[in-house]
């Protein structure tokens, strides 16, 4: 399982492109990203609406936006207080992650004593 424990301020030293194309472009390369609030904030301002949310109940809702040729999975770790954004290839890859994140946090009411691991990489 790879973990990806590196600073986000590479991607916010930009030089003419926006903040969205240089994280699509770095998470073609490395599929997830710790954002802190402060880039958080950056993204939503130049991303607009996302495609679809979905309410956990529990940590944040899970956003979902189409950029470029992926979509971008957004969810905040109330731990380490950074948004973890991924991207998957098509909407079934999605349904699959919100299923199994939705069914984790379920099973967190119920007393399992899982954890949601955020900087894992997803694989359906």
């Amino acid at each position: 399982m790879n973990y990806l424990k590196q600073s986000y301020s590479t991607i916010t030293k930009m030089t003419n492109t926006s903040l969205v194309t240089n994280l699509v472009q770095k998470l073609i390369k490395q599929n997830l990203q710790p954002l802190n609030l402060e880039t958080h904030k950056k993204l939503l301002k130049e991303a607009g609406d996302p495609l679809q949310n979905y309410e956990t109940n529990t940590s944040g809702d899970i956003k979902v936006w189409k950029m470029e040729k992926k979509y971008l999975i957004e969810e905040f770790d109330s731990r380490s207080k950074n948004y973890w954004v991924r991207t998957m290839e098509n909407q079934e890859q999605i349904k699959k992650f919100v299923k199994n994140r939705l069914e984790t946090y379920e099973n967190q009411w119920n007393g399992c004593g899982c954890r949601v691991h955020y900087s894992d990489i997803f694989e359906d």
